[in-house]
């Protein structure tokens, strides 16, 4: 049993939320060609049912039952496995449409308990419901390619995955406990993780905006990656197929393009704004990215199909 969990973002494909794989079957949650715009999806656990065998009230936090040791239980406490998952279902509403994207600024302190709690509970009901294989999202903002580029940390390019996570901020340090969560449910329970990270997502009706090449601006942060969310979908489908390939533990992948997000070359465009890189964008020929994705090509069978090119004007 697998599942591909993650905190979607603006222009990902609402099929791809929640892909659950069963017996070689796959249930897609959601509605197809629909997306989920400034949503969240992540999984609450707790436990079965209060001290005296009901489930709790609706709009109520479960009761601890007398004498738990933990003050926050956790799926596995349940009594019954039928309980457990009746639970689950009761914390898990229908996922719905939630209209036009409404932007919302969270405090980062908020951002980060929210993603690691929601990693956290997925790890927990894997464990407790025998899931071994998971596709997580994780983000190319872990590496702040940007800052490390300045300070020595970049080697080669294009950045790959060999270079080490140095988040600078809530959201991208979220990102990396996701990983270090799933690496831990791979030593306690055998789960296998895919770990994504794609660059700059685009979905397919934000190239007039979002998706416009950025040779004229700072994209260092990403060394000038991009990604179609279609394309994201596809790398999540291709690990879920592949994950019985690779051990126990956390795997990651960056995700991207096959070109740069730029009209340039990124040997010219790199020196510019990142001189300390000036040799190393040399190597940089025509389209190619400075976001490594030969990983993923290797091991997962991943080629990209879209490109910025097929829909703004160049």
């Amino acid at each position: 049993m697998s599942i591909s969990c993650g905190l979607w973002w603006s222009g990902i494909p609402r099929q791809l939320l929640g892909i659950l794989r069963q017996g070689g079957r796959q249930r897609w949650s959601g509605i197809p060609g629909h997306t989920l715009q400034g949503t969240k999806l992540g999984v609450g656990v707790g436990p079965a049912a209060g001290p005296a065998g009901q489930d709790p009230e609706p709009g109520q936090p479960p009761a601890v039952p007398q004498g738990d040791r933990h003050p926050h239980p956790t799926i596995g406490q349940g009594r019954h496995r039928q309980q457990r998952r009746r639970y689950v279902g009761k914390l898990l509403p229908p996922l719905q449409w939630q209209g036009p994207r409404v932007q919302r600024q969270q405090a980062g302190e908020q951002v980060y308990v929210n993603n690691t709690a929601a990693c956290a509970h997925v790890a927990a009901a894997c464990a407790a419901f025998g899931i071994t294989r998971v596709v997580y999202t994780s983000s190319v903002t872990i590496y702040s390619l940007d800052q490390q580029a300045r300070r020595g940390g970049i080697k080669r390019l294009p950045a790959d995955e060999s270079i080490e996570p140095a988040p600078d901020d809530w959201y991208p340090l979220s990102k990396w406990v996701g990983e270090q969560i799933f690496a831990l449910a791979g030593m306690q329970h055998g789960v296998r993780t895919v770990s994504l990270r794609p660059a700059l997502v685009v979905g397919p009706d934000e190239y007039a905006q979002r998706g416009r090449p950025r040779h004229d601006r700072d994209a260092s942060g990403g060394m000038w990656g991009y990604v179609d969310a279609r394309d994201v979908a596809l790398a999540a489908r291709l690990a879920l197929e592949r994950l019985d390939d690779l051990p126990p533990g956390n795997h990651p992948f960056n995700i991207g393009a096959a070109d740069a997000h730029s009209a340039l070359p990124l040997s010219e465009v790199i020196p510019r704004f990142i001189p300390e890189l000036a040799a190393l964008a040399g190597d940089l020929t025509g389209t190619q990215p400075g976001y490594s994705i030969e990983k993923a090509r290797r091991l997962l069978g991943y080629e990209p199909r879209y490109s910025w090119r097929q829909f703004v004007p160049h």
